[in-house]
């Protein structure tokens, strides 16, 4: 603008009257010009000053809005959840869940993982008015609630008692207790008690400093003892009905679960349960997958999220090997993956399943124990080679006629510490019961079990004259940890040797644990082992360190140096 208006003044000087006109014009409009420029330059830093006071004040609403809401927020309190609905359809019809929360850990439970919440809205959406629903972990009760909504009838196992407490207010509350039978007692492979933790919040890490191996109180939760019965046993005895949609989330116990209603799943297409959605932690997703499929669940419908993609069309054929060595790959990253979130304190969450019955059951065996079955025909019998009697040091006499082993430690400083085993004496494997085998194979399977069961008696043997040693592993900033281990080992079992791994200690921890009674520091090289398996974080050290140091050692005892041994071992096994 200036380089214009001094251009106009030279021609007006040039040309007399007649540029001056035109140079006046120049400059009139130059004026403006310049004008125009500084109001929109002065306009948008006005503007930019405007929107961030604006996001100034909008942030400080927000954090006084949630500083006013933690304030608001007290507990006992009743919660509209929106979740599911009825039956969580595309309309979302229906009023929301009335779900009674005692505390804030509570809250976080009416939370799912991303594929669990998808597989539960769709079998809600499958649930027939006539359904018997069994709901094991009925938790805050979401699904509970819902599926009785929709008119099944549920019974809603949840053994922690604030839990239950607030689950059976929420039953009131939703007008649903005509529908709905609550239970406390803990599903297990088993009958008996346990003494199990109450439920912290979801994805709470349970073998870290949330339990009552710290012996502060900032971090002690309740302890429950409580009885446990299978569900095929509460079948048998009528304390529910028989199911035919189950849900399991039993955080970790998975398997026993599943061991006690092995009956209700093995049966046929008709008589079993239709659906099981099933919850699984991850360092039991290659059992559990197995198991199912050879009762006749198939989880085809739904593949897991993060799959293997060379995997995803033979598990929606339902033709997956499930020991396919991308399969192998996969279960272990899950476990990588699982021990790296206990290491962020937090964050854990099962894989989820949705299992459908598609055939009747073809295990054989007990439990997890795969057994060949062979045929009975008259003319051929195989009798069991008697076994051996035990050393004659390791046989107690209770009565007459009759031998047996006890299992017990001999807690002596001259002595090597040797488990004892059980053994069937000579005499009751003399007269054991001869089956008839009906087999081309007959003969060659004799011998195999000959030459087997030689086998396992080397190595009995050799497991009964093997020490004890108690191995831990260590690095610099669980040492303190690792002192209470060693104090409590020192106090109720002095006589226990104790290897310890260094996995990254200081010269003078090294130094300190050198003088330690007792106590052997050693070092594994994990230079052969992957990149992912050397990095402490994720804990993917710890199966290759065990196996070292199982046959290094043969007989151990692995405790993570957060563990305290307060009790002696004969007292641990009874």
């Amino acid at each position: 603008v200036i380089h214009g208006v001094m251009q106009g003044i030279k021609r007006a000087e040039r040309t007399g009257r007649r540029g001056g006109r035109w140079a006046g014009t120049c400059l009139v409009l130059s004026f403006f010009l310049l004008l125009s420029l500084l109001h929109v330059v002065a306009g948008k830093k006005k503007m930019a000053s405007e929107e961030k006071d604006k996001t100034v004040r909008q942030q400080r609403r927000r954090e006084g809005g949630e500083e006013a809401n933690k304030e608001e927020v007290t507990f006992p309190m009743i919660a509209q959840d929106t979740r599911f609905y009825n039956n969580a359809t595309a309309q979302r019809r229906g009023a929301p869940l009335n779900i009674r929360l005692a505390n804030e850990a509570q809250y976080s439970r009416i939370f799912y993982g991303d594929q669990e919440g998808q597989l539960a809205t769709f079998l809600l959406s499958e649930l027939r008015a006539s359904d018997h629903v069994l709901d094991i972990g009925g938790e805050t009760g979401v699904f509970t609630l819902t599926a009785a909504r929709i008119g099944a009838r549920v019974t809603s196992i949840e053994y922690d008692a604030e839990l239950a407490e607030s689950l059976e207010e929420s039953i009131r509350l939703n007008r649903v207790a005509d529908r709905v039978l609550l239970l406390t007692w803990l599903p297990n492979s088993v009958e008996g008690y346990a003494t199990m933790f109450g439920k912290a919040e979801r994805g709470c890490v349970y073998s870290g400093i949330a339990t009552v191996n710290q012996t502060s109180e900032e971090y002690r939760r309740l302890v429950y003892t409580l009885p446990t019965h299978t569900i095929d046993n509460a079948l048998r005895e009528g304390l529910i009905e028989k199911p035919t949609v189950v849900r399991i989330s039993a955080e970790g116990a998975e398997e026993f679960v599943l061991e006690g209603m092995h009956n209700l799943l093995a049966g046929s297409i008709e008589d079993s349960p239709r659906y099981v959605l099933l919850v699984v932690y991850p360092y039991q997703l290659r059992r559990v997958l197995q198991w199912m499929r050879v009762r006749g669940y198939s989880a085809a419908a739904d593949p897991p999220l993060d799959l293997p993609k060379e995997l995803e069309e033979a598990w929606i054929d339902d033709s997956v090997d499930l020991e396919h060595p991308l399969m192998l790959d996969w279960y272990k990253q899950k476990v990588y993956e699982f021990f790296s979130a206990q290491m962020n304190s937090g964050g854990i969450q099962g894989q989820a399943f949705l299992f459908q019955k598609v055939a009747s059951s073809s295990y054989r065996g007990d439990f997890f124990r795969p057994v060949k079955a062979g045929k009975t025909c008259p003319g051929k019998s195989i009798t069991p080679p008697p076994s051996p009697p035990p050393p004659r040091s390791a046989i107690d006499e209770t009565s007459e006629g009759s031998t047996k082993i006890s299992i017990a430690w001999t807690g002596k400083k001259d002595k090597p510490r040797k488990p004892k085993f059980s053994f069937p004496s000579a005499g009751d494997a003399q007269e054991a019961k001869k089956e008839e085998v009906c087999s081309e194979e007959a003969a060659e399977m004799e011998e195999q079990g000959k030459d087997g069961k030689q086998e396992q008696e080397e190595e009995e043997m050799i497991l009964s004259e093997a020490p004890l040693t108690l191995v831990s592993a260590v690095s610099k900033d669980y040492f303190d940890r690792l002192r209470n281990l060693i104090g409590s080992v020192h106090t109720s079992e002095p006589d226990l040797p104790v290897v310890i791994f260094d996995m990254g200690l200081s010269k003078e921890q090294r130094r300190e644990l050198a003088s330690w009674d007792g106590v052997e520091l050693r070092v594994y090289n994990f230079d052969k082992h992957p990149e992912h398996v050397r990095t402490l974080a994720n804990y993917a050290w710890k199966m290759p360190l065990i196996k070292h140091a199982a046959e290094e050692l043969t007989n151990i005892l692995y405790l993570d140096s957060s563990i305290e041994l307060r009790s002696s071992i004969d007292e641990l096994r009874e």
